[in-house]
């Protein structure tokens, strides 16, 4: 079965949906593009791609398909935060002058390179998060040279989330040499069709299409079908008919691929999962989802599990109206995830009158002590399991300012940090003193892909360069 630290991610604004293709960050074009999810929301498109926090010296620059590390990050940087972009090589200068920095996060990039002597300023680094990066890396490649790092940093890695973490201090698992390759993506103008003889059974009434590098849902599927699975692979886009027929299918699995959106190219935004009258787990984490049309999932009525880890749907929680037009048909829903979306806020009346749900998940986001407003929680009155560790900086306490006397008092929170959670009842959870007003964010402008660099004032001396 899923497991429960599922995810949901919806990203409106702040940054134009991811594509295999790049674009400049703060490029017209990339404006345009992202303003296009207007269509589904009253929110205006940002200019500024980055942030620096200087109360805390931490800068934050995640799902802006930057293909390098920026060149304009503030020289007291300690907390660097990267994920989710299109990174692929980390070369010699990336974090020259940045001997502060203490954690690095790089997880679900496209990394396959760390050029020699890249680390070697990271004097005080303690952690390095780099999962989700290659497709398959439970062990490092021997070129990288993480023998430059100090010998206390432990760094995280692993295909996902559920990361592997060692200390240097200890063996690296190394890859044989022979087992490294450098890739390159290859955008092509045709898809080629696939058909369901391509993949392999995994058992009665199950077909397992997965790791096959297809760029689509195979053809030809058997109608007598109750699991799919077509987890990594390289799909960017699902036909509208891609699962006619499919009225018996339970499970299906679409994770580790390509998808930015879940918009079909029907007449009506159901028409993609209107056949799956019976799909009760849909598994579609680790893409690049910044779009769910309205309507989009209102077919599927007998859906109890939902895993959107790891996409981009973050302000999603924000917007209580296209929350409830999306996710209200589905009323048998017990298990929905918001894990490691870079959701900053949710908003009052967001999740209120969902009385199937039993277990709720966002770990892995960067929910502060003033992120959760009051009623966010009200009426969820069957949740048994909140997961929330990895987001307030504070992690041994839960912040006073969230609304947990709205969750029913016998529901276990799961807090702390990413490889060591603790877990109470509401009733029983440690609280942390009341937090001072939030600082005010000082907008940081990337310069990674521009031709002039925008210089931005802050507390800190700031790294400057053309790219």
């Amino acid at each position: 079965s899923i497991s429960t630290a599922m995810a949901l991610r919806s990203f409106f604004c702040a940054a134009p949906p991811r594509s295999p293709r790049r674009h400049p960050p703060i490029s017209p074009h990339t404006r345009i593009l992202g303003c296009v999810l207007l269509l589904f929301s009253a929110c205006l498109c940002p200019a500024s791609a980055c942030t620096y926090q200087a109360s805390t010296f931490t800068y934050v620059c995640t799902g802006e398909t930057l293909s390098a590390v920026p060149t304009n990050i503030p020289t007291a940087t300690s907390n660097l935060v990267l994920s989710n972009n299109r990174i692929q090589t980390i070369d010699s200068t990336a974090f020259t002058g940045l001997s502060a920095i203490v954690d690095l996060d790089l997880s679900f990039n496209l990394i396959t390179s760390i050029v020699s002597g890249a680390l070697a300023p990271l004097r005080r680094l303690n952690s390095l998060y780099l999962h989700g990066n290659t497709p398959t890396i439970t062990c490092f490649p021997t070129t990288w040279p993480l023998s430059d790092l100090p010998q206390n940093t432990t760094v995280y890695f692993g295909p996902n989330f559920n990361a592997t973490f060692s200390s240097l201090s200890i063996t690296m698992p190394r890859c044989p040499s022979s087992t490294i390759t450098t890739t390159t993506t290859t955008l092509t103008t045709t898809t080629p069709i696939v058909t369901a003889s391509t993949c392999g059974s995994c058992g009665a009434g199950c077909l397992d299409c997965s790791s096959l590098s297809l760029t689509s849902v195979p053809i030809n599927i058997p109608s007598n079908l109750t699991t799919l699975n077509v987890n990594s692979n390289q799909i960017t886009s699902i036909a509208s008919n891609a699962f006619a027929g499919l009225s018996t299918l339970n499970l299906l699995y679409l994770g580790n691929n390509r998808l930015a959106s879940l918009l079909t190219n029907g007449t009506r935004a159901n028409v993609l999962f209107s056949p799956l009258i019976r799909l009760q787990i849909l598994y579609i984490a680790f893409n690049q989802i910044s779009v769910i049309a309205p309507g989009a999932l209102s077919t599927l009525t007998a859906l109890t599990q939902l895993d959107f880890e790891a996409n981009l749907l973050g302000p999603l929680l924000t917007n209580a109206s296209l929350f409830s037009s999306i996710f209200s048909p589905l009323g048998r829903l017990q298990q929905l995830g918001f894990g490691n979306n870079q959701i900053t806020q949710i908003s009052a009346g967001v999740l209120a009158a969902r009385p199937s749900l039993t277990s709720l998940n966002f770990n892995s986001n960067r929910l502060g002590n003033f992120s959760i407003a009051t009623g966010a929680f009200t009426g969820l009155t069957a949740l048994s399991i909140l997961f929330i560790t990895y987001n307030n900086p504070t992690l041994n306490c839960l912040p006073l300012e969230w609304p947990l006397s709205e969750l029913p008092v016998t529901a276990t929170i799961y807090y702390g940090s990413v490889c060591c959670s603790s877990s109470a009842t509401v009733s029983a959870a440690p609280r942390c003193p009341a937090a001072p007003t939030p600082a005010a964010t000082t907008t940081v402008t990337s310069t990674v892909l521009t031709t002039t660099t925008t210089t931005t004032t802050t507390t800190s001396t700031t790294r400057t360069s053309t790219s």
